[in-house]
């Protein structure tokens, strides 16, 4: 599929070839048998010689004419539309997790698919009114695949390049190109990717006056090593609240046993935290396997597995965090309450907390220091101190197992029936949530049943930002599906 992909052939063309091919085959074989056996002649040949040129050139004439231009909106891209299979309507499936699910919505719609060079896409982030899309292997567009706004292939370490056992096709690991935030001022944005050493990068471009990369001008501003395939997070957003950067890092570790590091609650490890990235003045609790150890003052959350594609909106912060073995969790953080708190960062709960759930975890590694040094255990800090998720479901729901949480974005348009929502979708089961955080309410959207034999499973989503209740997702099979929300 993806040779067929890289000549932007629809699936009606590559089945008519399939069809066409073993005739065309089999009659060219006779005619070799003939010409050996001196049977044909040249007034046979040069009509059948003309036959096949015309046919050849209508079916170029009618791919050329379907390379048409695609106008999302605002919006322009002369990127090949795929062709759009009927949906088959989404079923809803039982719910099991927290008390605010209020209704499944059937109706999602495919709108427009939309195709990339690239093998896989990781991620889609809206700036002002432009989207930048990202693949795993080094490369950003700025709104279709016609435009590349970055290219830093040579510096990135992609997931293909890991060998690790997978269950869903790839190589298994996680590594690659991740996000992308700029900064208000148009001056400046932030890109974030594992390089060559496998360790997560967060890196500084200039714009020049065209609003261009200034690609001389890249500058490493922070780097955390990883001796693992996954759980990088690597998610980066501007802080209107704060006037920062915010940074997040996964616990990386990917073991069966990951509920057993105690990193993502170790204070003076940057593992399984959203970082600032120029602000220190937090004031989190010493907690260390050393009283020697230095405690970081630039976390805002820490207790995070792997959170994907954070987004912050109205003075909250939204926080999707992948689950282990049981839920999946979406965290809503009111980001006041930091300085109400007097600077204390926010603690999430992994690895003692899965959701709401408690797994296993023996803190035999790290210690809760007070301020004359002694030392104590950390588990009833941990019970007492931990915020639960404002959203959690089980993966083992009756009807349909749901799995890994994908972030996400706000609808902020107050025209629209999803107006403060929060839109996130669920990598196995394919199905599109909206959290009315104002009056606690969460939403099914299922899509289609064959969503992801279509386009694969869904790497991340963002709201459109030109067109009233609709999303875009990217896929790992590389494409940018536009999804109208029933």
């Amino acid at each position: 599929m993806y040779l067929f992909r890289l000549y932007s052939l629809s699936r009606a063309y590559i089945i008519f070839a399939i069809i066409l091919y073993p005739f065309l085959s089999s009659f060219t074989i006779y005619l070799q048998e003939l010409s050996a056996r001196k049977i044909t002649s040249k007034k046979f040949l040069i009509p059948l010689s003309l036959f096949t040129v015309l046919l050849i050139s209508s079916f170029l004439i009618i791919q050329s004419e379907d390379e048409n231009v695609t106008v999302i909106d605002s919006i322009v891209t002369t990127t090949t539309t795929t062709f759009i299979e009927e949906d088959v309507p989404g079923i809803c499936s039982a719910w099991l997790g927290s008390d605010n699910f209020n209704d499944c919505v059937v109706g999602a719609k495919v709108n427009n698919v939309l195709t990339f060079s690239s093998e896989s896409l990781n991620n889609v982030v809206r700036f002002k009114q432009d989207l930048y899309i990202l693949d795993p292997f080094g490369k950003i567009y700025k709104n279709s695949n016609e435009e590349t706004f970055l290219d830093i292939t040579s510096k990135v370490l992609n997931y293909f390049e890991i060998d690790y056992p997978s269950t869903f096709g790839t190589n298994g690991g996680e590594a690659g190109l991740f996000s992308i935030a700029f900064h208000p001022n148009n001056e400046y944005f932030i890109i974030s990717y594992t390089n060559k050493d496998n360790n997560l990068v967060f890196e500084k471009y200039l714009l020049n006056s065209e609003q261009l990369p200034i690609v001389s001008s890249a500058e490493i501003i922070e780097k955390i090593p990883s001796a693992n395939c996954c759980h990088y997070s690597g998610n980066i957003i501007w802080s209107d609240y704060f006037k920062d950067f915010l940074i997040s890092i996964g616990e990386m570790n990917h073991s069966p046993l990951s509920y057993l590091s105690s990193e993502p609650l170790d204070t003076s490890s940057p593992r399984g935290k959203i970082l600032f990235l120029n602000l220190n003045d937090s004031s989190p609790e010493k907690i260390s396997s050393s009283g020697e150890s230095r405690v970081r003052k630039d976390i805002l959350v820490y207790g995070l597995r792997n959170p994907w594609k954070n987004i912050e909106h109205d003075g909250y912060l939204f926080v999707p965090d992948l689950g282990d073995t049981t839920q999946e969790e979406l965290n809503v953080i009111k980001l006041s309450d930091y300085k109400e708190n007097e600077n204390s960062p926010f603690l999430l709960g992994w690895p003692l907390f899965e959701g709401v759930n408690k797994t296993r975890m023996v803190f035999n590694n790290v210690l809760l220091w007070d301020k004359e040094g002694q030392d104590s255990e950390i588990l009833p800090f941990v019970n007492e101190n931990s915020n639960f998720p404002i959203v959690y479901y089980d993966h083992d729901a009756p009807e349909n197992y749901r799995a890994a949480i994908i972030g996400g974005d706000v609808i902020d348009d107050p025209q629209s029936k999803y107006f403060n929502h929060f839109v996130f979708a669920d990598y196995i089961s394919q199905e599109i949530f909206a959290y009315d955080y104002i009056n606690d309410k969460l939403l099914i959207l299922p899509l289609d049943n064959n969503f992801s034999s279509k386009y694969s499973y869904i790497s991340s989503v963002a709201n459109n930002p030109n067109k009233i209740d609709t999303i875009f997702v990217t896929t790992l099979n590389g494409y940018l599906v536009e999804i109208a929300l029933p």
